[in-house]
């Protein structure tokens, strides 16, 4: 464990300390970052609860180096470029949910939270691949499948929610596959979905009788036609998570033939 930090925080040290305690190597601990060890670039991203930050970390990635044939000492890398994402309401609950994706195998990487000096936001600190990758990393709505809210309410943000839970039918495993297929508009276009339109009854009434995001130009056929298998209006018809996966890496194996 990293004895050397504390935010003041209780809940903060609480929750980091707990993370801690379930990592098992030393290059994938949460820590406590003060905001003064990092400097904002510019924003490269947001959503609808948040936004993402490229930053220069000074202290650098913590890492495991080997200086001879048998011995291994804690180091770090040089200052680096990291993204920092503002937490939802300033709370745990989005760093919690990240964190639980990593224990369930998510690629993405969390080295700790740091806290903007100037507005009081929470941020969680991430890693940026030398070689470019996505993920999908706006939680501030994200919940447990089970867990159902009343029928008068509906939870979401309209571009991203399936036509059959808004039209006052449950949150199912088939309506988040819907709002992948629109996250992969959202990823051939560059731009939010439906951007232009008010996110209002009238966008919900056009989603439930047929409006769909577009796709940019030149977007592989394949592509499109899996994205909208996503969005198809039958929940029943739309494809299992599995399915999805391996789509997509096969044409990730296809396309990365022509590179």
């Amino acid at each position: 464990m990293i004895q050397t930090w504390a935010s003041g925080i209780k809940d903060i040290d609480y929750c980091i300390k707990n993370c801690q305690l379930r990592t098992i190597k030393y290059e994938n601990m949460i820590e406590w970052i003060s905001f003064d060890r990092l400097t904002l670039n510019e924003e490269i991203g947001k959503g609808g609860f948040g936004s993402v930050y490229s930053a220069t970390w000074l202290d650098g990635i913590r890492k495991i180096e080997k200086i001879d044939g048998h011995n291994h000492v804690r180091s770090r890398e040089p200052s680096c470029i990291v993204a920092l994402k503002t937490l939802s309401d300033s709370s745990l609950k989005e760093f919690k949910n990240h964190i639980k994706c990593i224990y369930l195998g998510s690629k993405l990487k969390v080295y700790g939270l740091t806290q903007n000096t100037e507005t009081n936001e929470y941020m969680m600190n991430k890693g940026i691949s030398k070689s470019m990758q996505s993920y999908i990393t706006d939680l501030g709505l994200s919940k447990n499948i089970n867990k159902n809210d009343s029928e008068d309410c509906i939870y979401g943000v309209i571009p991203y929610v399936a036509p059959e839970v808004l039209s006052g039918q449950k949150i199912t495993k088939a309506s988040d596959i819907y709002g992948f297929g629109v996250i992969m508009s959202e990823m051939s276009t560059g731009q939010r979905p439906f951007d232009g339109y008010q996110f209002d009854d009238e966008l919900a009434v056009k989603i439930c009788t047929g409006l769909r995001p577009g796709f940019a130009p030149g977007t592989p056929d394949c592509y499109i036609k899996l994205a909208n298998q996503c969005m198809d209006s039958d929940p029943q018809k739309r494809p299992k998570g599995h399915q999805v996966c391996k789509k997509l890496k096969k044409m990730g194996r296809y396309f990365g033939k022509f590179e």
